[in-house]
């Protein structure tokens, strides 16, 4: 199944080399995932790590196709998921 996601607010783990900024920029302005089926948030999060382990995945808050969510909330084909970092809040 593919799902959709977004990263905002996430902090880098250090300065992200030129070459892989890209990829960075990739997810936080959104992404295509390819997950087996019956894939929970969970699994999309260590799919995302994978993908971006320049990102510290430090999850706030989970929005799936604009609901709140947790990391065992199952996912389906077409799912759109927003992770919300720590500094997605700042004030």
């Amino acid at each position: 199944m593919r799902v959709y996601a977004k990263l905002v607010g996430m902090p880098r783990k250090a300065r992200v080399p030129t070459y892989v900024e890209p990829i960075v920029q990739e997810a936080e302005s959104g992404v295509a995932v390819d997950l087996p089926d019956g894939s929970t948030v969970r699994d999309l999060e260590e799919a995302l790590a994978r993908r971006t382990p320049e990102v510290d995945l430090l999850v706030d808050k989970i929005l799936v196709n604009g609901a709140d969510a947790t990391p065992d909330t199952p996912l389906k084909d077409g799912d759109a998921v927003v992770l919300f970092g720590p500094t997605a809040y700042r004030e």
